[in-house]
């Protein structure tokens, strides 16, 4: 890749003179330059043609000189700061490279056969400059450029981002159909118990089985994931899965009042690990599902009396259908 020989602009870098890689040109009148921080590391950045940064500047810039090799360029660079000016010491080293044939015979010059001292394939030397200031760089259209490259940038960091993102949801949504693939076959062959339980005879089974067969845990968690779009939801599903209303009467979570503690089963695991699989509760915590579970507990009698009067005033209305007609 090539190099450049740039000089900087008055104004933006005190007309200093460096070697730059050419991937940083942009027009031969821009420039990328890394901040003041890095300047020692300037040099490594151009022989490694190394992509500029968010915090590099752009900086106005005439180019002197074009080179393949690094050390050729970092020569020339040398022999322009020795000599009077930047352009003085090109026209040096151009002078140095022709090695003009001096003429020997001497000659008319105003006579048409009179040669020239330059060959016809070799252009003439430019003239020296006296002054090598240059116009002031055009900041408005600077600014505009540098605004323009930082709105691109900005954009394609937030559509990189947005793909990231979904991405990371494709992942999880592919690994939660393996889970449910690789448990299916297991549900299929070892739950063979009828859900939900009725009694609390029943769950005490099933807490028992859970214990001892680890098959069986992971196919009842897989039964017990029934959706929920927040924690609350999802609990009342998984407990309405597992038991029924008049079995829960039994339970609450520590124990008291001569009932069972809900807590210190095996089946809280179930319940919790059949939560943390549902979408929207991934992220949930232990604390908060045993919260969630222990309020369950706690209207379970309610909501049981509450299902047995509807049975009755069920059973009521078609006797009375009977009788009337």
């Amino acid at each position: 890749m090539e190099y450049a020989i740039v000089q900087f602009d008055s104004e933006a870098a005190t007309r200093r003179t460096e070697v730059a890689s050419a991937s940083w040109l942009m027009g031969d009148v821009w420039c990328w330059w890394p901040p003041a921080e890095k300047e020692a590391k300037a040099a490594t950045f151009v022989m490694k043609h190394k992509t500029p940064g968010q915090d590099w500047t752009i900086l106005p810039v005439r180019v002197l000189h074009r080179d393949d090799d690094f050390i050729k360029a970092r020569e020339i660079l040398i022999d322009m700061q020795y000599s009077s000016s930047a352009s003085d010491a090109e026209a040096l080293r151009d002078v140095r490279q022709r090695k003009r044939k001096s003429v020997k015979r001497k000659l008319n010059p105003e006579s048409s056969d009179c040669p020239s001292p330059w060959s016809e394939d070799e252009p003439e030397p430019l003239p020296k400059r006296k002054g090598h200031t240059l116009p002031p760089a055009p900041a408005f259209e600077a600014r505009a450029h540098l605004q323009f490259l930082t709105k691109d940038n900005i954009s394609l960091r937030q559509e990189l981002a947005e793909i990231k993102g979904f991405l990371q949801q494709i992942m999880q949504i592919l690994q939660t159909l393996h889970v449910v693939s690789s448990s299916a076959s297991v549900t299929a062959e070892d739950v063979d118990i009828s859900l939900p339980a009725q009694t609390s005879e029943d769950v005490l089974k099933l807490e028992e089985r859970v214990s001892t067969d680890p098959a069986f845990k992971s196919a009842l968690i897989t039964r017990l994931c029934c959706g929920g779009r927040n924690i609350k939801e999802a609990v009342r599903n998984s407990l309405r899965e597992l038991m029924s209303n008049s079995a829960g009467t039994g339970f609450n979570w520590r124990g008291y009042n001569n009932k069972l503690a809900f807590g210190s089963t095996d089946l809280t695991d179930v319940v919790y690990s059949a939560v943390r699989k549902n979408t929207f509760t991934s992220s949930t915590s232990r604390t908060e599902v045993g919260k969630c579970i222990a309020k369950w507990l706690r209207y379970c009698r309610q909501r049981s009396e509450q299902q047995g009067e509807q049975i009755e005033q069920q059973g009521e209305q078609p006797s009375q259908k009977s009788e009337d007609a």
